[in-house]
């Protein structure tokens, strides 16, 4: 039986593990808030021009006292330059997401290399076990299935019949049964229990 401090694989962190990926969600974030406050910025400059040229008032009163008024504010250019940028960070943002899926790729393949030695004992201690219960659901199966055939009750015998969860052990189609065609395939197992062939 398999026993140990801690019987989980500990899956260290992709950014710690990938330098560039940790670089690149941090350009993802700002990306993403620069876009935010740009789509912030480009509202309220609309919300300005609803107003046209709300400054006159103000303007007229310093020329009429003899003062010098500024020139108006150009909203509708600022609104534009504003509008631009938003475009801009969008499209930013949809290439960074793209290149997300590469750049993730290539960090679980470094997370998946640094787990793998753990993985795999794991997987061959669960494909060992497994064949331990294809044999065990096997015999239970056919008991089930000679108690059945003389129409008798199943007395003092589980409720919930292990080929119930594990596929009938001669379903060469079952979940189960791809499972143990998975791990032959990837050499965890040397070969297939042999009402699965």
């Amino acid at each position: 039986m398999f026993k140990s401090q801690n019987p989980f694989i500990v899956v260290p962190n992709a950014e710690e593990v990938s330098p560039e990926y940790k670089k690149h969600l941090a350009l993802g974030r700002r990306l993403k808030a620069q876009k935010s406050e740009a789509k912030t910025e480009a509202l309220r400059l609309r919300s300005l021009l609803s107003g046209d040229d709300n400054q006159q008032d103000s303007r007229i009163a310093l020329i009429a006292v003899g003062e010098e008024a500024s020139e108006p504010v150009d909203y509708q250019a600022q609104y534009r330059a504003a509008v631009r940028r938003y475009s801009d960070l969008e499209a930013a943002c949809e290439i960074h997401d793209k290149n997300t899926r590469t750049i993730r790729l290539a960090a679980a393949t470094d997370v998946c290399a640094k787990v793998k030695p753990e993985h795999d004992a794991a997987t061959k201690r669960l494909a060992a076990a497994l064949v331990e219960a294809h044999e065990a659901n096997r015999v239970l199966f056919q008991l089930r299935t000679d108690l059945r055939a003389q129409d008798l009750a199943f007395v003092n015998i589980l409720d919930v019949a292990p080929h119930e969860v594990l596929g009938a052990p001669n379903d060469k189609y079952s979940p189960f049964a791809d499972l143990m065609r998975e791990l032959v395939a990837r050499g965890y197992l040397s070969k297939l229990p042999e009402s699965l062939r």
